[in-house]
């Protein structure tokens, strides 16, 4: 209860529309996406040209970013759906909103319906209704289908004497 109520009363303190680790995750992208070269393919298709880290230091690697379809060649928008650092590289060429391409799962809004309802609090052990008569055990009742012991048996041949 008092976890629900203090991420209720910390959703409206957010200083941007997305939550505190995703805000970080896109400064960390941010940050990343300096070293990137954009080239416009089409309106929304972008060529993101970079030296990284996977590369060797002379071979240029390519991404593809669709800003409409909101997918990278990198694959960590499609999978976190916060996007990545060639997606932000693209995202600042067209001088864009960050906000406006992570999902709406990350959004304050979604935060603060998750934690909305209220949930009352129940009524302590000794207020429970009592019972007098002993709880009966669940009854057993065997799995359909046959034994596997003796499917395991029919698999083995004696040699006849």
């Amino acid at each position: 209860m008092v976890r629900l109520t203090n991420r209720r009363q910390s959703g409206p303190n957010w200083r941007c529309n997305v939550g505190p680790r995703i805000e970080k995750q896109l400064k960390k992208h941010a940050y990343i996406s300096h070293d990137y070269r954009v080239i416009n393919s089409s309106n929304n298709i972008f060529e993101i040209q970079s030296r990284g880290v996977a590369c060797a230091s002379d071979v240029v690697a390519a991404h593809s970013v669709s800003l409409e379809v909101r997918t990278c060649t990198c694959k960590r928008w499609n999978i976190s759906r916060v996007p990545c650092g060639h997606a932000m590289a693209a995202i600042h060429s067209k001088g864009l909103r960050l906000d406006d391409f992570v999902h709406e799962y990350f959004t304050k809004d979604t935060y603060m319906k998750a934690y909305d309802p209220i949930m009352f609090p129940i009524a302590g052990v000794a207020e429970w209704d009592k019972i007098h008569r002993p709880i009966a055990p669940y009854l057993y009742r065997s799995q359909p289908g046959g034994s596997k012991c003796q499917g395991a048996k029919n698999l083995v041949s004696y040699p006849s004497s």
